[in-house]
């Protein structure tokens, strides 16, 4: 195999007929409302918004077709022994979404080459798209013999944070079409020195970040908390944590630390000691890294002594802190497990 790559493809969704051709050039290239629709769907969410189920693909994948579309999603199972094979639970989020290229992407003309996309997909505000083109052996785990892959700004928010693959299996002089069987899934080479870096607006209570992590607090913490984040060296930095604080309490000298959440670096042979207090989440991998997600709880309130005031107000926050939801489902390359797990994880 040349290159590096993705999990997996086989044909259902893509022996569909592609949908309407847009021979529109002056429509900006971007993600199709559909795409952006259901990459971000749970499979609970996916079961009420379509009627439909999930079918076994291989292995622990699951794919699951989109009414009036061309576009199907692509689920990782976890073995279940008591079935003694793969199966989703509710929570688990899709991995891509797959199929005609044209259904993918709005604005693209009928044919065009993989340079013409990758510029047209690096317009509009975005940052620049770049590519490789790569060769899969053959297998079921790579969305043709050769490709195209795209990195580009799908959000336009500075960073290639979207990948586009293409199959060119079909292509003469590398140049693709609506019809062009594609995958589109979320760009995991991501700089450890951004773990933090959110991918939309704080709202409604949620907070998410590039990686696929979510932090949803408490309701009645709206309007009521602020954050911020510490990302050690700006290039692969050893540790990073995300701190939220209640309000008055930070903006009076800094206290009202309500939780951190941060990521440590496991170094072969070194052990990493945590507070009782504290909770492990999971082991994020990245390449041949790996950074072990823990949540840490303040050993003691964090108000500012001597204001009642101040008391009473980082007292009514913290009581709703079992209401606190930590997402992680939705991050490639981890791994939910807790200490106990973790050899080199040992309590202070």
């Amino acid at each position: 195999m040349l290159k590096k790559l993705v999990p997996v493809f086989t044909g259902i969704c893509l022996i569909l007929s592609a949908c309407g051709k847009n021979n529109s050039s002056a429509m900006p290239i971007k993600i199709s409302e559909t795409a952006v629709e259901y990459e971000t769907l749970s499979y609970g969410e996916f079961k009420e918004r379509t009627g439909n189920e999930a079918e076994f693909y291989h292995a622990d994948r699951f794919i699951g077709e989109i009414p009036n579309s061309t576009l199907c999603t692509i689920y990782v199972g976890e073995y279940d022994e008591s079935i003694e094979m793969a199966a989703l639970s509710d929570d688990d989020m899709p991995i891509r979404i797959q199929g005609a290229l044209g259904a993918l992407l709005d604005g693209i003309d009928e044919e065009m080459s993989v340079t013409e996309l990758t510029d047209a997909l690096s317009k509009n505000g975005a940052a620049q798209a770049v590519y490789e083109l790569s060769e899969g052996a053959g297998t079921a785990y790579y969305v043709g013999d050769r490709y195209a892959d795209i990195q580009f700004d799908s959000n336009l928010d500075g960073k290639n944070e979207s990948r586009l693959l293409i199959s060119l299996d079909n292509a003469a002089d590398e140049k693709v079409n609506t019809e062009s069987i594609a995958w589109l899934e979320r760009n995991t080479d991501i700089d450890i020195s951004q773990f933090w870096d959110e991918e939309a607006p704080y709202v409604e209570n949620t907070l998410k970040f590039i990686t696929g992590l979510e932090i949803i607090l408490p309701d009645s913490w709206d309007g009521k908390t602020i954050f911020e984040s510490s990302a050690g060296a700006a290039s692969a930095p050893s540790s990073a944590t995300f701190t939220v604080c209640e309000k008055t309490n930070a903006e009076a000298d800094g206290s009202g630390v309500l939780f951190y959440l941060s990521f440590y670096l496991h170094e072969d042979g070194e052990e990493q000691y945590i507070f009782e207090t504290d909770k492990v989440l999971g082991l994020y991998e990245q390449g041949d890294k790996q950074y072990v997600l823990v949540l840490e709880m303040p050993r003691e309130m964090m108000y500012v002594e001597g204001n009642a005031e101040l008391q009473a107000n980082y007292e009514a926050v913290s009581a709703d802190i079992d209401l606190l939801q930590i997402k992680t489902d939705g991050m490639s390359g981890f791994t939910e497990c807790g200490a106990d797990d973790l050899e080199w994880v040992e309590y202070m």
